[in-house]
Formats: C-alpha cells, sequence, structure tokens
C-alpha cells in the first residue's frame, strides 16, 4: 500500500470544507498533583561549580526516564562530585521513593568509611522530599542538600561544586 502526500495547507482547508476539525494536543483532562504525604525541603548547600575536591565529600542523586519500546524506565543514581565517579545504580519500571532509597543503601554499603559532614544532594522530586528518605540519609550521618527551585542545571553532576559549611573530621 502507497501513502498519498498531502500538505498541511490543504488538508486543514479539505476539513474545513467537510466542517471538520483536526484533534491535537492533550485530550484528557489536566491532573493535579496530589499531596500524599509531607514534603521536607532542605536548602542547596552546593554553592561554586567544579570546586569539590574530596573524594566523598559531595554525593549527588538524581533519576533519568528511559523510553523504551515497551514503555518507561528510569535509572536513579549516585555519584561522587569530586571524582565524577558513580558509586550505584538501579533500574526500575516506577520512580516510587525505594528507588531512591535503595540506591543510597547501596552507595552507603560500599562506602562505610565515609566523611563526617559528607552532602547528600538530589532535586526536589518527591521522592527526594519524603520523610523516609530524609530519616534514612539522616540516620547516615549526611547533610542533605537539594536544588533550588525552578534551576535543573543544579542537579546536573557536571555543574555541581563547593559544598558550604564542610567538615573534614
Amino acid at each position: 500500500m502507497q501513502g498519498i502526500t498531502v500538505e498541511e495547507w490543504r488538508f486543514a482547508r479539505i476539513l474545513k470544507k467537510n466542517g471538520l476539525i483536526a484533534k491535537s494536543g492533550r485530550t484528557g483532562k489536566r491532573r493535579l498533583p496530589k499531596p500524599t504525604e509531607e514534603q521536607y525541603i532542605e536548602e542547596n548547600l552546593v554553592k561554586d561549580k567544579f570546586y569539590v575536591k574530596v573524594p566523598n565529600m559531595l554525593w549527588c542523586s538524581d533519576i533519568s526516564e528511559l523510553i523504551c519500546r515497551n514503555g518507561k524506565l528510569y535509572v536513579c543514581r549516585v555519584i561522587y562530585v569530586a571524582t565524577r565517579r558513580m558509586v550505584d545504580w538501579a533500574i526500575e519500571r516506577h520512580q516510587r521513593q525505594t528507588i531512591v532509597q535503595d540506591v543510597f543503601f547501596m552507595a552507603v554499603g560500599r562506602n562505610p568509611n565515609r566523611l563526617s559532614g559528607a552532602v547528600y544532594h538530589s532535586e526536589r522530586g518527591c521522592q527526594y522530599t519524603a520523610r523516609q528518605t530524609k530519616e534514612i540519609v539522616e540516620k547516615y550521618k549526611f547533610r542533605k542538600s537539594m536544588s533550588r527551585p525552578g534551576t535543573p542545571s543544579d542537579n546536573q553532576s557536571r555543574v555541581f561544586g563547593k559544598c558550604s559549611n564542610q567538615n573534614h573530621a
């Protein structure tokens, strides 16, 4: 079967002539987010780009969406900013807070000898602002840091920098 090439303006004219309207854009109602639990927002402790030189002092985490043939996959990872090395990662078909917590536990398990006052930086997604995630991060004596609202570049590993109030104990 061979397709027919029709210019957009001609197609629009034919539709209009027959009293038809092309369907475009989103079809459903816009869904408002449901507040499931209280969010715990932290300040951004990351100040100067490319300044962190102490390994294990600043950890960053992020979730990326991968669109695949059979649906979406989500990759959560933790990196050391000083060395730009990925500490741990996980792939799931969801982006619930359990993916963030599992990757954090794996990363902590690989690094039992961390510096006191290390910083765990993330975006402000609901997975990172959840009470349980906050408690886990604090349990392992990390200082929590979150990117500024409306500044997605804060959360990209290539732009993280100096941590304020560093303790090198």
